[in-house]
């Protein structure tokens, strides 16, 4: 009976906003949660007209702003910030999507709450859509293809920690691993001490998995690189040939990662997000650290990969 209650009372609020919306046009302020988002609605007066939660999925957010008239939203970039703002505009309205790194009022403020958000993000979108140093996401099938480099990148990761673990073990029985790059290395299960062969005998085994998977994800990006993105031919050159002098020859040298860095760097420059748009995912630094994991991974010193994690957590 409460249950029936609550939903008709959702229900009545529900439609006199949108009777709202009808006659003015309403300024909005959503600060997005993993599970619930907090809204605020702004007539064009300034005054709130409606503050309430919504469950952070397509179904609730299509309910809540399905049937008002074309609206000013303005959200917080985030996790699902991508898809929030393409479903809103689908639905008519128009989105704004806030730097939150830029905007140090909302980051940095003592009185911060999803509420105290929401209506920030409402007001300042009212008064000067600027302020929230706006940005554009990058494309459904762009953000699609980041994912491969993004997969291959979590399983670069979990080789480090696999090799580091193995080499870690031996050496705690007074033995060590032969040197080798991290690619090769599930090839040395045969040159593990014969007292520990059986107990990391599943370690070398899900490593050599690992692995293949990597490999396979090598080739994804090299056919996105050549039949999507042909521009990145120039960043994909064997080191030191054909670059100019400071260019993309010079930063593979430095960081030792050769054509592995060009290759990755140059995918992300086309399905990543450009610098000054989403920022705050670091795109750029992301993809160095993947390149830069393999780097260190394929050094001959022991424990190499650690130095790999450590840059990539600390971000």
């Amino acid at each position: 009976m409460k249950k029936n209650s609550k939903n008709s009372k959702e229900n009545a609020r529900r439609k006199a906003l949108e009777a709202r919306s009808r006659k003015t046009r309403l300024t909005v302020g959503i600060d997005l949660g993993d599970e619930w988002s907090r809204c605020c609605f702004l007539d064009d007066k300034g005054e709130i007209v409606e503050e309430c939660g919504v469950k952070t999925t397509r179904e609730a957010m299509k309910a809540r702003f399905g049937g008002l008239k074309p609206a000013l939203i303005a959200i917080e970039v985030g996790a699902h910030s991508r898809w929030v703002s393409q479903l809103l505009k689908e639905l008519g309205h128009e989105v704004i999507v806030a730097n939150a790194r830029e905007l140090r009022a909302i980051t940095g403020s003592d009185r911060k709450s999803d509420k105290v958000d929401a209506e920030k993000l409402a007001r300042y979108a009212r008064v000067d859509r600027r302020i929230l140093r706006p940005l554009q996401h990058r494309g459904e099938e762009a953000q699609v293809d980041l994912l491969v480099l993004r997969g291959r990148a979590v399983l670069v990761k979990t080789r480090t920690q696999i090799v580091n673990s193995v080499r870690g073990m031996v050496k705690s029985f007074g033995y060590r691993m032969p040197p080798s790059s991290a690619e090769h290395f599930a090839q040395l299960k045969n040159l593990v001490p014969a007292l520990l062969r059986e107990s990391l005998a599943p370690m070398m085994e899900a490593l050599e998995q690992v692995q293949k998977k990597i490999e396979d994800y090598d080739e994804r990006v090299k056919k996105l690189a050549t039949e999507k993105y042909p521009e990145t031919k120039v960043l994909r050159q064997i080191w030191g040939v054909g670059a100019d002098d400071r260019g993309q020859g010079a930063l593979r040298q430095e960081s030792g990662c050769g054509p592995v860095l060009g290759v990755e760097a140059a995918a992300e420059s086309i399905v990543g997000e450009r610098p000054g748009a989403a920022d705050h995912q670091g795109w750029g630094l992301f993809l160095t650290k993947s390149a830069g994991g393999v780097c260190a991974e394929d050094s001959d010193q022991e424990g190499a990969g650690h130095s790999a994690e450590a840059v990539w957590d600390a971000d």
